[in-house]
């Protein structure tokens, strides 16, 4: 197993967006970032996409799920956790999972100071769009300014390399891990079986090694047990890791604990609120499919693959909830696709040099 690098704080100065940049940048640089923070003051909230509530009915149902079998979940911090929704548009699943991801880290006070210009807020879709154009502007991922990427007032997707620019622009220290089949070609090593390691392993290891706990809890006040959730991508759809399920007797029987995007938030709450097992008697319906990727892949034709909530997307157990199929995923269910790609947050701030250098977006790939 490749551990993943792990940066250490330092007694440099930490970058500070909504003061540094403001001091430091050329003024039209600064005009842009100034009327950015205004905008996105002042810009409506995505309410209508917003649905809170589903991370504690999760939990409960995970609990009763869990008990009196050799099993045990792992999970991300879920108290200021919100689920956001794409339906019914088919492009803004990377965007949803961001601000998924930006809720969580919302609750610690070093992450509130630099994201957004400062104000704790998690702009809509048409304010991230002008986001991600700045970091371009500023030299993040440089290559998506110059590669007809333009998103602002757009449909166009975004994933985990443009998220994972915004977040170094903000000097968040954001890595991207890659799992590519096509390079394992020469290995025996299952790349979903490397992606579930991963998982394993970032859900089950403290977020802040133990060498740091105290300084960060003490300097930082970021509480022990806090820990982000995961963004996923995968061809055509991206969606947010919460949590690891571990199956001690029956390797195949773990699962990634996941919220998708392309559900509303009333879906997955009357599935959570079901107590009936659904079951979909025809298993030759378009929506019933061994793999998702054969539905996902032509993810803006929405029909093709969600359907009613009560039919199942991949492959299901006999009798299972609903629930279950719609957060609990398989390793069957990620057989389809050649790559994946996580992006993964972790605890400390970049110092300014950090940053800097980390314009120049590079990955750590399983081989």
């Amino acid at each position: 197993y490749q551990s993943p690098h792990t940066f250490s704080l330092s007694s440099s100065p930490r970058f500070i967006p909504n003061s540094d940049l403001i001091h430091t940048f050329k003024p039209s640089h600064q005009r842009d970032l100034e009327s950015l923070i205004q905008l996105t003051i002042h810009a409506q909230s995505d309410w209508n996409s917003h649905t809170s509530g589903i991370a504690l009915l999760l939990v409960r149902k995970l609990v009763l799920f869990v008990s009196n079998k050799p099993q045990r979940v792992y999970l991300s911090s879920l108290d200021s956790f919100e689920f956001y929704s794409q339906v019914p548009d088919s492009f803004s699943c990377g965007f949803r999972c961001f601000q998924m991801l930006c809720a969580g880290l919302l609750r610690l006070e070093q992450f509130r100071k630099v994201l957004f210009g400062g104000f704790g807020l998690i702009p809509p879709v048409k304010i991230l769009q002008e986001w991600i154009e700045l970091c371009w502007k500023h030299g993040f991922d440089s290559g998506g300014e110059y590669e007809d990427r333009a998103l602002v007032g757009t449909k166009r997707w975004v994933g985990a390399v443009d998220i994972c620019a915004l977040l170094r622009y903000f000097g968040v220290n954001a890595q991207l891990i890659n799992f590519n089949r096509i390079l394992k070609q020469q290995t025996t090593r299952n790349i979903v079986e490397e992606l579930f390691d991963y998982v394993e392993k970032y859900f089950y290891e403290p977020w802040i090694p133990l060498n740091e706990r105290e300084n960060a809890r003490q300097t930082l006040g970021i509480p022990l047990d806090f820990k982000p959730p995961l963004y996923l991508q995968y061809y055509g759809h991206s969606c947010v890791v919460i949590g690891f399920l571990k199956d001690f007797q029956h390797d195949h029987k773990c699962r990634l604990v996941v919220l998708n995007p392309a559900r509303s938030g009333q879906q997955l709450i009357d599935a959570l609120n079901q107590t009936e097992i659904q079951r979909s008697n025809d298993k030759n319906n378009e929506n019933y499919d061994k793999n998702i990727g054969k539905h996902d892949k032509s993810i803006g034709n929405y029909g093709k693959y969600i359907g009613s909530y009560g039919k199942y997307i991949g492959i299901v157990d006999e009798g299972v909830e609903e629930w279950v199929s719609l957060f609990l995923w398989t390793k069957e269910r990620f057989e389809e696709h050649d790559q994946y790609q996580i992006l993964r947050v972790d605890w400390n701030l970049m110092t300014t040099d950090e940053r800097e250098r980390s314009k120049q977006l590079s990955e750590i790939t399983f081989v």
